[in-house]
């Protein structure tokens, strides 16, 4: 073999090693999957009120995570069956009939299951429509799977918790890219008394 024969050789084989090397570096190195904040996931007060500490990781806290139905097809049955003259005048749904046409699915239910379990929850179940899906797990783990830190806050006239500690999430949640568009929110992650305006 001549010299530029060898020299063309050993170039691609380095080359391809050096490729290979790369490659296995980008793998070792890909971001994590991507993760999405879920808008009005944090309760307003924590923005404004100085928090007093953090909730015990070992606090057990039982969650809703709400599911989105089709509201923009739901709403057009409403305006029709409730119209005059329309085919589907007075034909209301039965909550059943509601869920298989209108409710999240049941691939969407089962898939935030299947995430919900990954990351440590259990009791794990779902509302009789899909609507929800309701999760127990320690506060530790629900800090670790939605990415933020659960807090004590103090209490103030615009949000309380009567006479226990004031607790909520100190940020938006964030949840994998996959199953951000599902979900419509979470409830169980603050205790600040529901406050009636008064007129």
């Amino acid at each position: 073999m001549s010299r530029l024969k060898t020299f063309i050789a050993a170039g691609g084989a380095a080359a391809v090693l050096a490729g290979i090397v790369a490659g296995s570096s980008a793998a070792l190195a890909a971001p994590p999957p991507a993760r999405v904040p879920l808008a009005g996931s944090a309760a307003p007060f924590t923005t404004h009120t100085p928090a007093a500490g953090h909730l015990p990781g070992s606090r057990q806290l039982t969650i809703q995570v709400w599911l989105k139905p089709d509201l923009a097809a739901a709403q057009r049955y409403a305006t029709t069956v409730s119209t005059p003259g329309s085919a589907s005048f007075r034909r209301f749904l039965s909550p059943a009939a509601y869920t298989a046409r209108f409710g999240p699915t049941r691939a969407r239910a089962a898939a935030l299951t299947t995430w919900l379990r990954s990351e440590g929850f259990n009791h794990i179940t779902a509302g009789a429509q899909r609507d929800y899906i309701r999760a127990t797990a320690p506060v530790a783990t629900i800090n670790a799977a939605f990415h933020v830190t659960m807090k004590t806050y103090h209490a103030t006239r615009q949000a309380s918790a009567g006479p226990y500690a004031l607790y909520a999430n100190d940020r938006p949640l964030t949840l994998p890219a996959a199953l951000a568009p599902t979900v419509l929110g979470v409830t169980g992650l603050d205790n600040a008394a529901v406050t009636q305006p008064v007129r």
